[in-house]
């Protein structure tokens, strides 16, 4: 690239200055373009960490956090099977502990999500459920951030699958596995919204319900579930969320499996608010709005 970065060294602390000025008045084109490069460049994988330190600027560790998304996502074919465990470790370490910003423990849930689908089953074999194991003992009445970004990471994982450019074969084997992972996170997903009352966590539940029946949740096991998504619509914090959810369980393809089913919840839905008719109508394009919209890259 010509021009002043040209020959500057792809190191953290260059990057680090080339994302501070980026975000300052003094902003060129050729930052942008030169940030862009690093940010597939091999060296993202070394210095990506370095940026999401404490110590960094927001901008600084969510530029951090987005190269790991995006190599990860994208430059998986750069590592060796060998140095899958290490990245998975250091990523999860990073997960567990890190204190910052929603929007960079975002994109370090987009890191992680594509470590699943990348690795899912012959170098991870249980990925869904060593999340649960992960996060789950450390639950509390008084500490719920175990369980929120356990959530958050059930959400994240099913929308990038559906966003993650796959060979057809490799996508059809990694479905396979989310899909049986489907009713345990179905049953864990309404133990939370039967156990808590906190409407943030309410709200990440149903968005996960939301992100998962891409894989076609059951109708005539998902009577709980049901229960719980019908009640909700009636709540003003919970009726947009619970409606997406609901829009796309009766649109799933699989839904002709259950006639039966289908039409008794239809029978429930039909008597409720214009909007309900609405969701269902839309439901695909509003699902392809808010996955474009979620996974907007990255500057």
């Amino acid at each position: 690239m010509a021009g002043a970065l040209a020959g500057i060294e792809l190191n953290a602390a260059n990057v680090e200055q080339a994302v501070l000025q980026f975000y300052q008045s003094s902003a060129t084109q050729e930052t942008h373009q030169w940030l862009t490069l690093a940010q597939i460049s091999p060296q993202a994988w070394n210095f990506s960490w370095e940026l999401i330190q404490p110590e960094k600027s927001p901008e600084v560790q969510f530029f951090g956090a987005s190269c790991l998304a995006v190599k990860v996502s994208r430059s998986w074919s750069e590592l060796k099977p060998e140095q899958y465990p290490a990245l998975r470790k250091k990523l999860l370490d990073t997960i567990v502990s890190y204190a910052g910003s929603k929007i960079v423990l975002t994109r370090i849930c987009v890191a992680v999500s594509g470590l699943v689908i990348h690795s899912v089953p012959d170098h991870w074999e249980n990925p869904i459920q060593d999340l649960m194991n992960l996060f789950q003992p450390g639950i509390t009445a008084e500490n719920l951030r175990p369980l929120a970004l356990l959530l958050e990471l059930l959400t994240v994982i099913p929308e990038e699958f559906s966003t993650l450019l796959l060979p057809s074969q490799r996508r059809a084997q990694v479905r396979f596995h989310l899909s049986s992972s489907l009713q345990r996170v179905v049953q864990f997903l309404v133990q939370v919204l039967n156990q808590q009352t906190n409407s943030d966590v309410a709200v990440q539940a149903f968005k996960c319900v939301q992100a998962w029946v891409q894989f076609g949740v059951p109708l005539d096991e998902s009577g709980d579930l049901i229960e719980r998504l019908l009640a909700a619509v009636n709540d003003e914090e919970l009726s947009d969320v619970a409606f997406e959810a609901l829009s796309s369980m009766v649109t799933h393809p699989d839904t002709h499996k259950f006639p039966n089913h289908l039409m008794a919840l239809l029978k429930r839905l039909l008597p409720l608010d214009r909007t309900m008719l609405d969701y269902i109508g839309e439901g695909r394009d509003r699902k392809s709005t808010r996955l474009n919209s979620s996974h907007a890259r990255y500057l």
